[in-house]
Order: C-alpha cells, then structure tokens, then sequence
C-alpha cells in the first residue's frame, strides 16, 4: 500500500499546469482542476433533477446485480485485491442525464461527508497515437478528526484512499474508474467494505 500511495502522492505533487513528452513520445498537459461557474450551476441543477435519482438508483441496483453475477444492463467492471478494490462504469447511454463529471464530483462530494479530505484534483491532457485522452481526477484521505484510533488503538482508515478517475478519449466518455486503496498492518484497523461505499456514495 505504501508504494501506491507514494505513487499517487507523486502524480499529484504538483498543483502548477505542466507539460511533458514522455518516452513514447506523448504529450501531457496537468494542472489543479478549477469548475468554473457555468459548471457548477449546471451541476446543482442536475442534482435537482428528478431523472437523476432514477439513474442513481439503477446505478446501484446494476452494482448490485454485477456483484451477484446476474444479467445487467450497463458495462461495469470490477477489482478485488486484498490491497484494493475498485469499480469502473462505462459511459450509459441509456439513461440521457448520465454525465460522468457531475456523477465523479457527486461522489467526491458525499466521499467528504463520509470523512473524507479532497487531497488534490487535477485534469491531465495526455496526446497519445489513437488521439487525445483527458482524465480529471480526485484523490480523497482519511480526514485527521476520522483518523482518531479506534478503541483496541488502531487508526480507522474507513473505506480506505479514495480516487475517482474519469476520462475521456476525443472528447467522449471512455469511463469514470473509483478505486479504494488501503493500509495493511496492526496500526490499521480493517477497512469498511467497498460495497457500502458505493451505497453511500452513488446517492444524492
């Protein structure tokens, strides 16, 4: 766990707008994610939304079903490693208020009312030989206060480090990707689990 959260402890070091080429020759372009005023408007009306709900509720209901193996009607993906689990959701076309940057900000959001910190947000521009991919992401930790040790002394890690990704590829959704990382070791306290999380989570 301490190599992956180094790891992303890296990718989100810098908060200035950068541009490098990588060995493959790719371009990448990062910097601090700012939502602009439009953005957010747009956002608190799409909450208010009653076609919101409904899609929430059939997101939940279609992570449900996946992790039941019964037959769904969305792409979803799923990780389970004792150091990480992980869910991807591929774009929904068939529900019209689907949008992937207002469902990724609405899980940050309730992620802090879990007791959680936003650690960074960062939009990284990547030109890559199949055309432009753009990921804008949030790397969310244990706030201090919900670090306090629990009652046998160790620290209450919750649902574990929190990223939610979402990218695009030539302007389209490509996919909105949540993963939990957690600690190992008698410090830590055993992780919630993941499937309570996204209950929590995929809701207004």
């Amino acid at each position: 766990m301490s190599f992956v959260d180094d790891l992303i402890k890296k990718v989100f070091a810098n908060s200035k707008p950068t541009q490098t080429n990588t060995t493959k020759g790719t371009s990448v372009k990062s910097e601090k994610l700012i939502r602009n005023y439009q953005f957010l408007d747009d956002f608190k009306q799409w909450k208010k939304d009653p076609n919101t709900s409904v899609l929430l509720n059939s997101i939940k209901q279609e992570v449900k079903n996946k992790q039941l193996n019964l037959q769904t009607n969305y792409e979803l993906g799923f990780m389970d490693l004792p150091s990480a689990k992980g869910i991807i959701i591929y774009p929904i076309s068939q529900n019209s208020n689907y949008n992937s940057s207002f469902l990724a900000d609405l899980i940050k959001e309730n992620t802090q009312a879990l007791g959680y910190v936003n650690y960074q947000s960062k939009s990284e521009i990547e030109e890559l030989s199949k055309g432009c991919q753009k990921t804008e992401s949030h790397y969310l930790k244990v706030s201090y206060k919900s670090l306090i040790k629990t009652d046998n002394k160790k620290q209450n890690q919750l649902y574990g480090n929190l990223m939610i990704e979402n990218v695009w590829l030539n302007e389209q959704p490509k996919y909105l990707k949540i993963l939990a990382t957690y600690y190992h070791g008698r410090a830590y306290a055993t992780p919630l689990l993941f499937s309570d999380y996204l209950n929590n989570v995929i809701a207004l």
